[in-house]
């Protein structure tokens, strides 16, 4: 983006879009110097509703008999309401920023956080006009948004302009909209907020209450699993940046085919020998189940380890010993505890243990002791997942 010459503002429409969730491809446009990049959404919430008569004052609406989005301009863009006249459904649970943008890949600025108000303009009750700048780089922002009478959609325009003296690189994520509460079966949900462009995820991963593991793949990055409501071993990853600095968590990958195992079952992770990466759970079909990667490579789609071992997301732990030998123990049909070990190739379920009612734990021993009788069993009351 160059440096602009008389404040020349130019808007480009953006389309928001909030349910069904679809994206269009993103726009680099230059003209003279000028560089502009703009997003297309569309914000369809089949009917979003009223609730504007008790705003504070730094609040704008638009409206209209379909939908009503209001916004928060106190401090900086905060998205505040999306609301259903019709069922009076809200669709943002809490205030959520409405965008994010970086300078340079520098830090990453939401619109509520790092960008202050100039002058906003709201004609009648559908259009909202927006004139604003960001805090610690110098952008400019103007943000239009528009509702005709019984349209479903909000279209969003959006222009930027460079006030520095510099060239800048201007990346944004547009939009960036957490806490979306959707109607219906939102298990079966797909969408596309608030995540970049050609990115599809579902607008709910998993069951509340869902078991996850979590490993730490190397000193600046911790990955994250759990199995989705479609059956799926899912992970999100948070990582640091060359400064050492933590950013946010990734979106959620889905690492295997849907129908792995019960939604929001246990799960277990390793990191083995400093270069690969397991995740176990028990299968749909009682198999000891693993999804694995190598040296940051792509993962494995569900390979067993094991026949019908075990009840369907039962309890299961993993551990590597002092030996770099993996072991992976679960609460088999019987009640008892059975364990597959991996010392260069599965070596297939051994029995370790009479029938308990217990769920098993692992943890490696004094270094030295290195045989199958160097893992201790330890046992917690209870080990449950939604249902």
């Amino acid at each position: 983006m160059q440096p602009d010459s008389g404040f020349q503002r130019r808007i480009c429409p953006c389309i928001l879009l909030i349910l069904p969730a679809h994206r269009n491809l993103a726009m680099l446009t230059s003209r003279k110097g000028e560089i502009v990049r703009c997003a297309q959404y569309i914000l369809v919430t089949l009917f979003l509703s009223l609730g504007a008569s008790r705003l504070p004052a730094q609040t704008a609406t638009v409206l209209n008999s379909n939908l009503s989005l209001t916004l928060d301009l106190s401090n900086g863009i905060t998205l505040d309401s999306i609301q259903d006249v019709v069922t009076r459904h809200e669709y943002v649970a809490q205030p959520t920023s409405l965008f994010e943008f970086a300078v340079n890949n520098g830090t990453p600025y939401q619109s509520n956080n790092g960008v202050m108000i100039d002058n906003y303009i709201l004609s009648g009750q559908s259009m909202l006009t927006i004139t604003a700048h960001a805090t610690n780089v110098p952008v400019n922002f103007i943000v239009v948004l528009t509702v005709n009478p019984g349209d479903t959609a909000v279209v969003v325009s959006s222009g930027v302009t460079n006030t520095g003296s510099s060239p800048m690189f201007l990346r944004m994520v547009y939009p960036k909209v957490f806490h979306l509460v959707t109607p219906g079966d939102y298990g079966k949900m797909m969408g596309v907020v608030p995540q970049e462009i050609g990115s599809s995820v579902p607008l709910r991963l998993a069951p509340p209450g869902s078991a996850v593991a979590s490993v730490l793949r190397s000193a600046s990055q911790e990955d994250l699993f759990v199995v989705g409501y479609d059956g799926a071993i899912w992970t999100l990853f948070v990582g640091q940046d060359s400064n050492g600095n933590w950013q946010g968590w990734s979106k959620p990958i889905r690492l295997t085919s849907p129908g792995i195992a019960p939604p929001g079952s246990p799960l277990a992770a390793v990191k083995r020998q400093n270069n690969e990466e397991d995740v176990f759970v028990v299968g749909n079909d009682g198999a000891i189940t693993m999804t694995s990667e190598t040296n940051d490579g792509g993962w494995t789609d569900g390979v067993e380890l094991t026949g019908a071992l075990a009840p369907a997301g039962a309890c299961i732990t993993a551990i590597e010993d002092y030996n770099q030998q993996e072991e992976v123990f679960v609460a088999g049909n019987d009640g008892g505890i059975w364990t597959d070990a991996n010392n260069g190739s599965w070596s297939g379920p051994v029995a370790l243990q009479a029938p308990i009612s217990r769920r098993p734990e692992a943890v490696s021993r004094r270094p030295g002791a290195i045989t199958a009788m160097a893992i201790q069993i330890m046992w917690r009351p209870t080990c449950t997942r939604p249902t």
